[in-house]
């Protein structure tokens, strides 16, 4: 077996002929989803030493007639076995949805059928396993005798490897991407980290301990289940009246129907919960496919959950029939040999017994997950024992498909779950999320379609830092899914969902039928949609995806020759069309296209074209993301100086494109173009770079680092004389050092910029380096106790953006909010919190629009002390902190401990004020003073680590160094409610005093009168 993570030689999930040829024999390849096992004897090396030849080669022949045995019973392939190593694979040649599961559970039998082999090791030398099991998309074609029985090239092989080698003796290593929905099954070890060089994603994973008990199993499914409910409100109170109809002889099944994912445990666990409030009993069972499970698998489980029911109300003088009957159920469920099992009849009867023998009448539920997979004697069971039940027993059922299977006579009503309705999707999705801006949320319900287990899974994969909009694999569980439900299609079906997923998620008619050949209103367009694959879109006159992750599951699984005959057809479409004059092809679907096509030079320059226009249009993200697109499109290209010079033009686009949203994922993109024009010897290339790379580090919270880029950059620009773009550099500098509090050189290069930039002001083009270098130094002048200069600066930085409401005034806004709050104006402040976060929002500006969430609630909490305005500022606090957005994160973490020391969560208002302090040493202190002088009043109430004293010298300090008036004339007013609860009441009202007369000078006269209803605290704030 060969195994490759380099591969452009990919195939349609169909078969095709090898790129270039028919290759080796005529060789055909395909590109599938599946489950790879990699597992190598441990310590083999030392075991060899230890014995004889023949004694170590029946040892590996034993572990290789084990091997054999237990991945064919799993539904697994041996692949190769390679001296003391075995690579096996579950999805291929036939799909399993389960595949995942049977890896694992082969692994865990595998490692068991070793244990009794070992009697000639010594205890230092005893024969075990270590497995590395991961899911995802490889090249498999036909193998030899060199090669093994496939040959498997792509990424998915080196990973599964790689996670064998981290896994120790005995151990079994399993990726988050082969787990996905089967964590149910196994007990595992915490989420670890795998970083792999040369792969830009590290890997998570787990170690698998065992099974969960096979009694456990129903809890276990339970509680996996739990998640947030959200919506499905009429399809519960469906259940509700059906739970009351049936004592009034309605029907008495109910099966819940829909696809995978869609919720149905979760609806039925909402159901079952509140009904046992009301003292109903309930009992669970589930069926499942896997390896073909024995008969009448959900009646045995509700047998051994009847026998373990409350004594009670089940007696123990029922018929000796009805004990044997439990126990052959029971014996079945061990999977005992030769255990005859009882007639359908006679084992609704014992049911029935056992319900019926409590004496008073029951109210009793029994649900049944999975019933797709339910065996017809299971079937006959519980239609006996609803006909002939004396008890008051309902039957609910969980399903994919659309017939429970139940005889006309007996009755099921059905409750079919389609997709969460939007507003329901999105609640879900920002309960998952803390803080989620409206374009992410969009964007997780456009990938997910409303489908609930596809929404937990994104978010999830977002709230651990992976980008789950992107490719990744980290949804290789569910592509196995998918590619389960796509190896039921026939094989022209099959191909017209391939090349609909190339299409897109959502596309017009007339392209596919340009593309297809099939016309609109076919068939067989109705029948993809009966298989659940294809629907009409929204808007009119298109087709789409049920959901995103379905398209993206089927694309991967495209050959790259195919996948790009069928892109080039798209764009020749689109052209045909625009040429035609009945639709202009959008900038974007152009570019997409053309880049997946192979044709960079196209992409490229169509990337960049859209990428200006989604700038203009201050769809901030967009822009980024196209001229991203543009940048990877030209790196493609042959090097060249008309290549460069692209480069360079494209890069100081999306430096600019950058600056009002900045993130880490800029920075490699940025500092990848640096290196390239280093190496070039391109120093107006460096000089672009390394000023947009500081300013993108100055938006991070990196003032010192800014710094260091920033003097790189101007030098740059001194080298080539470029006295523009050193105004800009030495402007952006000034703004670094203000917010690394360093006011001195902060001031004197703010003056200097915006002298020079209004001395080349132009009236019709507004100067967007000007309006936030006023800004800068507004906030300056406010932190220092110059009010009226900093609101005369925000309003010449608002002037000078000449009624535009650009991306750059919700920046101007924000920092005046901050000033504004410094002052006390808490309801100004709100309102200009609301109107920068609306800005902030049409631009798609994610740091701003979080950081507006703190601007708003601060003043709620402020003047309504309501603790559930503190709950967006925790949110936006930790959004900032979880993307390595902390420009001026210090403030969250100062309002927040001075907050929580009022609210008496010390524990956390300690944890704030520490990340205050981490901030400082960042060069961000705007939050210390603050954050100290929550600690003080902390420590003066008997709940500090030090004197208050210590705590009101670090505030001082700090507002000494910023020469912040305010901060001073706080901590004055601090130390006075300190004296106060120390009975020194002559300190305290010279103190007090003092602090009223600088509040008066500073017209901060909302903290010199404190309200009766507002604690002693307040004032310091």
């Amino acid at each position: 077996m060969t195994v490759s993570g380099e591969s452009d030689r990919l195939a349609v999930g169909g078969t095709v002929e090898a790129p270039g040829g028919a290759g080796q024999g005529g060789e055909i390849a395909q590109r599938v989803h599946l489950t790879i096992v990699f597992s190598d004897v441990s310590n083999s090396t030392g075991i060899t030493a230890a014995l004889e030849p023949e004694v170590y080669a029946d040892l590996l022949q034993r572990m290789r007639d084990a091997c054999e045995r237990v991945t064919a019973r799993h539904g697994g392939i041996i692949v190769r076995v390679d001296g003391d190593g075995v690579l096996s694979v579950y999805g291929h040649p036939t799909p399993h949805e389960d595949a995942a599961r049977r890896a694992i559970e082969a692994a865990i039998d595998l490692h068991a059928a070793l244990t009794p082999s070992d009697r000639e090791l010594s205890d230092d030398h005893k024969l075990e396993l270590h497995t590395g099991i991961h899911a995802g998309v490889a090249l498999v074609r036909s193998g030899d005798l060199v090669r093994g029985r496939f040959e498997m090239l792509g990424d998915a092989t080196n990973v599964a490897a790689r996670l064998c080698d981290a896994a120790r003796a005995g151990e079994i290593v399993v990726s988050q991407a082969a787990l996905g929905g089967d964590v149910g099954y196994f007990s595992m070890s915490p989420r670890e980290i795998l970083h792999l060089k040369g792969r830009a994603q590290p890997i998570s994973y787990h170690r698998v301990t065992g099974r969960v008990n096979g009694a456990a199993l129903p809890q276990a499914r339970r509680v996996r289940a739990k998640v947030n409910f959200v919506g499905r409100r009429d399809e519960l109170l469906r259940l509700e009246k059906w739970r009351a109809r049936t004592r009034r002889g309605a029907p008495r099944i109910v099966s819940i129907i829909g696809p995978a994912g869609m919720g149905k445990t979760r609806l039925a666990n909402e159901f079952l919960e509140r009904s046992e409030r009301s003292r109903t009993i309930v009992h669970q069972a589930y069926c499942e496919a896997y390896l073909g499970a024995a008969p009448l698998q959900p009646i045995a489980q509700l047998a051994a959950s009847l026998a373990g029911a409350d004594a009670s109300w089940m007696r123990r003088d029922s018929h000796g029939a009805t004990a044997s009957v439990i126990d052959a159920l029971a014996a079945a469920a061990s999977i005992q040999p030769d255990v005859a099992l009882p007639h359908p009849t006679a084992i609704a009867d014992a049911l029935a017994e056992l319900l019926a023998s409590g004496g008073d009448a029951r109210d009793v539920i029994v649900f049944i997950d999975d019933w797709q997979w339910a065996d017809d004697a299971s079937r006959q069971v519980i239609e006996l024992l609803v006909a002939q039940s004396a008890i008051d027993l309902t039957v609910l059922l969980a399903s994919r498909e659309r017939d429970a299977g139940f005889a006309p006579a007996v009755g099921c009503e059905t409750i079919h779950l389609a997709p969460l309705a939007v507003d329901d999707a999105i609640a879900a999705i920002e309960h998952l999320l803390p803080t989620p801006e409206p374009f992410l949320v969009t964007r997780v319900f456009d990938k997910a379609g409303g489908n609930p287990l596809f929404i937990e899974e994104l978010c999830h994969a977002l709230a651990s830092g992976d980008d789950p909009l992107a490719p990744t694999d980290r949804t290789a569980w569910l592509d196995l899914l998918v590619q389960a439900r796509c190896a039921r299609l026939n094989d022209g079906q099959a191909r017209l969902v391939r090349a609909a997923s190339v299409l897109g998620n959502v596309f017009p008619h007339w392209l596919f039928s340009a593309v297809t050949g099939i016309a609109v209103g076919s068939p067989r367009i109705t029948e993809l949609a009966q298989e659940d694959f294809l629907f009409t879109g929204d808007v009119p006159g298109t087709l789409r995806f049920k959901h995103g992750l379905t398209r993206d599951a089927i694309y991967r699984t495209v050959a790259l020759d195919e996948r790009r005959r069928l892109h080039r057809a798209i764009v020749e479409a689109l052209r045909e069309r625009a040429r035609d004059g009945q639709d202009e092809a959008a900038l974007e679907t152009l570019a997409y296209h053309q880049a997946a096509a192979g044709n960079f030079r196209d992409a490229a320059i169509l990337s960049e074209h859209a990428g200006e226009r989604a700038l203009a249009a201050g769809a901030l993200d967009r822009a980024q993301a196209q001229f991203r697109a543009a940048i990877e499109a030209l790196h493609a290209l042959t090097p060249s100086a008309t290549r460069d010079r692209d480069m360079d033009r494209v890069v100081r686009r999306f430096g600019q494109a950058s600056v009002v949203d900045p993130s880490r994922e800029q920075l490699t993109v940025l500092e990848r173009a640096s290196e390239r024009a280093t190496r070039a010897g391109n120093v107006e290339g460096l000089a672009w770079c390394e000023y947009w790379l500081g300013f993108v580090l100055y938006g991070l919270g990196e003032p010192r680092l800014a710094i260091q880029r920033l003097r790189k950059a101007e030098a740059a620009a001194d080298q080539l004389g470029d006295v523009k773009l050193r105004a800009n550099i030495r402007a952006t500098l000034g703004q670094a050092y203000a917010a690394a509090c360093d006011y001195l050189p902060a001031l004197s290069l703010l003056d200097e910029a915006i002298e020079i930039k209004r001395r080349h002001q132009t009236p019709d083009r507004p100067s967007i380096v000007l309006s936030y270098t006023l800004s800068c130094r507004a906030l300056v002048f406010a932190d220092q106790g110059r009010f009226e200069a900093a609101y005369a600066d925000f309003d010449a930085a608002i002037d000078v953006l000449a009624g535009i409401e650009h991306e750059m005034t919700a920046s101007v806004l924000t920092l005046r909010c901050a000033a504004l709050l410094w002052q006390g104006r808490h309801d100004e402040a709100h309102a200009l919190g609301v109107r920068s976060q609306a800005i902030a929002e049409q631009a798609r500006a994610r740091y701003i629009f979080v950081n507006c969430n703190s601007l708003i609630n601060y003043p709620r909490w402020w003047l309504t002390r309501d603790p559930a305005a503190l709950v967006p500022i925790v949110d936006a606090t930790r959004w900032l902190e979880n993307t390595s957005r902390q420009q001026f994160n210090s403030l969250n973490f100062g309002w927040l401990a001075q907050a929580m020391v009022e609210l008496g969560r010390l524990d956390d208002a300690r944890r704030y004020a520490a990340r205050a302090l981490l901030r400082a040493r960042k060069g961000d202190s705007l939050g210390l003073a603050m954050a100290m002088r929550a600690m003080a009043m902390a420590a003066a109430r008997g709940h500090g680590r030090r004197d208050p004293s210590h705590y009101l010298a670090r505030a001082n300090d700090v507002a000494r160094h910023r020469g912040s008036a305010h901060e001073l004339a706080q901590n004055l007013r601090c130390a006075g409610d300190i004296a106060n609860l120390y009975k020194a009441s002559d300190e305290a009202k010279r103190l007090h005093d003092e602090a009223d007369a600088a509040f008066a000078a500073l017209n901060m006269a909302s903290f010199a009168v404190v309200p009766t209803h507002i604690t002693d605290c307040r004032g310091s704030r």
